[in-house]
């Protein structure tokens, strides 16, 4: 029966293993394929999309730069401006987002409070049931309240604790033993002092880890700024009309194909230099060097 429940499980790693390796050629292929092609004239992408660029050229990149931008008003947002909007906006969000599920999260797994338990439910309620219809009722209060269309407006709006980030954190807040907690009180430690000197430092790479998922995420979103702060375009936004063909002269595939690559680049880099920092070994009650 072993050897049969062993047989079955190899089987299942070979399956596995296999799909994700013909996943993996897959990507890195496409991927490639499209950054291959930003280097070909738009005639010669129509006659051959899948050959070799011959020869390469460099002008799609300054196409795109030239072309790449929002128009607001009477004036331009051009890229400079698009990447540093999208940088207040996706870091701040994502920074204040996470900060205040991990303070809330904290706060319902070493407190013993009334509502502690009613919040952590209210949160998996909220994430199972659907919620829609509310964005007319959140543009109606921001402009009642004069405040939409101020560059700091979301990140108030996502400064909450609602989401699967208050689960994971109250997980690595509840792993984390009571000793540390205790012996950081004999030593005279407040409350504040144990989440910031303490346990902050134990769950930080969750942390960094949550926070780049969130800044993608909103690294990739135009449609809310474009709806709450319009004066304040995203770099998405630009790459969407871009795509769309809104832009003077960026009717060839080449020219989409650096304005994407010129978007996904940021994220990229991203991964690359905190990869081994954010994604490595974790152990609860320490940190593993």
């Amino acid at each position: 029966m072993r050897m049969k429940m062993k047989s079955r499980y190899k089987t299942f790693q070979i399956i596995g293993l296999t799909v994700l390796i013909l996943y993996t050629v897959t990507l890195l292929g496409c991927l490639l394929w499209a950054f291959m092609n930003t280097f070909k004239r738009g005639l010669v992408f129509s006659d051959d999309p899948f050959g070799f660029p011959k020869p390469f050229v460099f002008s799609n990149y300054k196409d795109m730069y030239n072309v790449l931008s929002v128009p607001i008003g009477n004036t331009t947002v051009r890229l400079p401006k698009l990447i540093l909007f999208t940088i207040v906006y996706a870091g701040g969000c994502a920074f204040l987002g996470n900060f205040v599920t991990c303070i809330t999260a904290y706060a319902i797994a070493k407190f013993k409070f009334r509502f502690s338990g009613f919040l952590y439910s209210l949160n998996i309620v909220i994430m199972i049931l659907p919620i829609i219809g509310t964005l007319g009722a959140e543009i109606q209060l921001t402009q009642t309240l004069g405040i939409n269309g101020k560059w700091w407006i979301l990140w108030v709006m996502r400064a909450h604790f609602l989401g699967i980030g208050l689960m994971i954190f109250h997980a690595n807040f509840k792993g984390i033993p009571e000793s540390f907690t205790e012996a950081a009180k004999i030593d005279g430690a407040n409350n504040w002092a144990i989440l910031f000197r303490i346990m902050f430092p134990l769950i930080s790479k969750t942390f960094g880890l949550l926070l780049l998922l969130s800044f993608m995420g909103y690294w990739n979103d135009f449609q809310t700024p474009l709806i709450y702060m319009p004066n304040y375009p995203p770099i998405a936004l630009a790459l969407y009309r871009l795509s769309q063909g809104a832009l003077v002269g960026t009717s060839f595939p080449p020219v989409k194909l650096a304005g994407a690559f010129v978007v996904f680049l940021p994220m990229l880099i991203l991964f690359i230099v905190f990869n081994g920092k954010i994604i490595g070994n974790v152990s609860i009650g320490g940190v593993k060097e």
